[in-house]
Formats: C-alpha cells, structure tokens, sequence
C-alpha cells in the first residue's frame, strides 16, 4: 500500500468503511433456493438521508447443472 490510510477507514473481509461516506461490499454472492446472485459491489452509504447503490449484479433463475 502506497501513502497514508484514510484516517477513521476500516477494511474487514469484503467490506471498506469510509467515515462520513459509508461502507462498500465488494463481490457477495446470495444463493437462495432456485437461485443465485452475484454482485460486484454494494454500497450503503453513511449520510443522515442515507441511500443505497450497486453495480455488476446478475442473478439466474436456473438450478445447478
């Protein structure tokens, strides 16, 4: 790593948190019953309205072959 660590940041397994900003997920994957997702990033963001986003998300409908 290169320079200084954000001062109050936090990175644990997947997740980055960024204080005043919020907290990132990167690469989860949900599996349910007759399905599966994928999700590159997740975010829920710290801000007092709050908010949420996502990026790269697929998810099929199909069963293990």
């Amino acid at each position: 790593m290169k320079g200084r660590a954000f001062p109050g940041a936090e990175i644990s397994r997947n997740a980055v948190y960024i204080p005043r900003w919020g907290r990132a997920f990167f690469g989860e994957v949900l599996l349910n019953h007759g399905s599966r997702r994928l999700t590159m990033i997740r975010g829920k963001l710290g801000s007092a309205d709050g908010g949420d986003f996502g990026g790269g998300d697929v998810q099929d409908g199909g069963t293990w072959s």
